[in-house]
């Protein structure tokens, strides 16, 4: 995936034409985007719980992975520069049941020459109680690398 500007409106058809195992995005809503900062949305449904019908952690993370990146992707110093993951650490603190919306709130705190660090909260959007925070760390590959 190759991006020159991310913007609202591409990340969005993006996430709804997605084939592959990003397919599992298309029912986010990206509601803003840019400087580093992604902000979404999700109602979860059945393709995204466990067995007990809460958001499963493989979800929780692939929201974190994607988000965040898209997020970095809106940095002026990164753009289209290509990242990868090299931590990826997620708290799980309450659970997401089936019908809840979740606001996937994802900020790049440093975009380095080399390293981008970010924070994802995932909240409740009624309750406003945290769901999952998440740490990414991602290396920029920089021609220069």
């Amino acid at each position: 995936m190759t991006f020159r500007k991310v913007t609202l409106e591409g990340i969005n058809k993006y996430l709804k034409s997605s084939k592959g195992f990003e397919k599992s995005l298309e029912k986010v809503t990206v509601l803003t985007i840019g400087d580093g900062h992604c902000l979404s949305e999700l109602k979860v449904d059945e393709d995204h719980v466990n067995p007990f019908g809460t958001l499963h952690g493989g979800m929780t993370s692939t929201l974190v992975d994607s988000l965040s990146t898209y997020g970095l992707m809106s940095h002026p110093k990164i753009g289209s520069i290509v990242t990868v993951s090299l931590d990826l650490n997620i708290r799980f603190l309450k659970a997401a049941k089936i019908g809840d919306t979740i606001i996937i709130d994802s900020k790049t705190t440093k975009a380095g020459k080399t390293i981008a660090f970010c924070n994802v909260d995932i909240s409740n959007k009624s309750s406003k109680e945290i769901v999952a925070q998440a740490s990414h760390i991602k290396f920029i590959m920089r021609p220069d690398n």
